[in-house]
Formats: C-alpha cells, structure tokens, sequence
C-alpha cells in the first residue's frame, strides 16, 4: 500500500494505480481484518486527488463484497467529514458577520479562534452574541 502512497503526488487518479494493484488488494479483503485495510486503502484514494467513487467502483466490484463495502464506508465517512466542516464554516462565517456588525471588525486573533472552533463552541457563543455587551461576554468561559 506504500504504492499508493508513493504515487499520489503525481497521479490525480489513483484508481488506475490502484488497478495495477489489485492482486495485493484482492489478498488483502480476504484476510481477517482485510476490510479495515480496504476501507483506509479507499479512504485514501478519494482524499487525494481526483479520484471519485465512479472511478473505483469497477475495482470495488472485481474486489467483490469486501471491496464494495469498504469503498462506500469511505464515501460515507468523507461525504459525513465534509458536512460536518462545511457546518463549521457557515457557522464560524455568521459570528464572525455578527461580531463585525455588533463590535466592528474583530482582530486576527479573535477571527482565528472562531475559525478553530468545536461547532458546539459556536453555536455558544451565536447564542451568547444575542445579549453581549461585549466581547468579553460572548467569549466567555
């Protein structure tokens, strides 16, 4: 798998490097364990690059049901990650317009640690924004 590793800087498509390897990969599902290895394999692919489910699909298939379960999980768990950051965003985004609006334009530093934040942090202190005085009490412990 060190393959994949090695050729993502240079491929945008790892589903064909990952082709070439599907004899590896193949031995791979049918270990114990052999799932969580395709999953983290597939994972990866679609991190990196421009590979996309389509493109790993036929592997998926030829891998057979190991291959395709691991491929959607992965899919899954980066369609979950990148709701979950866009959520982050769009909150972090409306604080900030309400700080801005209410306070005038926050520091660097007060706009880092909005855009660092848990969203249960955020969604505190767009709560505690509605009766602040000041910015003190929106951030407040």
């Amino acid at each position: 798998m060190l393959v994949l590793l090695k050729a993502a800087p240079t491929h945008k498509k790892l589903d064909t490097v990952m082709s070439q390897l599907e004899p590896q990969l193949k031995a791979v599902a049918d270990q114990p364990g052999g799932a969580g290895v395709l999953y983290l394999v597939m994972a990866y692919a679609l991190a990196v690059g421009d590979t996309c489910v389509a493109d790993l699909q036929p592997l998926a298939e030829r891998l057979g049901p190991r291959g395709k379960e691991a491929l959607m999980t992965g899919a899954d768990r980066l369609r979950a990650e990148g709701r979950v950051e866009g959520r982050v965003e769009g909150e972090a985004k409306v604080l900030i317009r309400q700080l801005t609006r209410k306070f005038g334009i926050p520091s660097a530093e007060v706009a880092d640690t909005v855009r660092s934040a848990s969203i249960a942090q955020l969604e505190l202190w767009t709560d505690r924004i509605l009766t602040a005085t000041t910015l003190d009490e929106v951030f407040a412990p």
